[in-house]
């Protein structure tokens, strides 16, 4: 999980491994792995969407596929601080639409 956090921008501070799930403290995130799922919390400037491609290309080597993705985050507290592909909603749902091309973006 080294490459996926660095990709994040950030780096494991604290790591418990577990029976069912392994749990990292990154800092400005925290990084959940399960046997069928994975979760990130972030904050800050991560590049949470930078992830992707090296995360969906892990599960696919494992012999997973990908039946459900969930995007959400609140507006940014410092927006001129985010580097692509955080800069704008519209650029994450462009970014996202290259890589899941039959994903269908919600705003609520």
């Amino acid at each position: 999980w080294d490459e996926v956090v660095g990709l994040l921008n950030g780096c494991i501070l604290l790591e418990d491994v577990e029976e069912h799930y392994d749990v990292y403290l990154i800092s400005e995130s925290s990084l959940f792995v399960y046997k069928d799922r994975v979760v990130i919390l972030t904050c800050g400037t991560t590049t949470l969407l930078k992830t992707l491609s090296e995360i969906l290309g892990s599960a696919e080597r494992v012999g997973l596929k990908v039946s459900y993705f969930q995007y959400s985050r609140k507006n940014f507290l410092f927006p001129e601080e985010q580097v692509y592909p955080h800069s704008s909603f519209d650029q994450e749902v462009q970014y996202m639409s290259q890589i899941f091309e039959d994903g269908r973006p919600h705003v609520f």
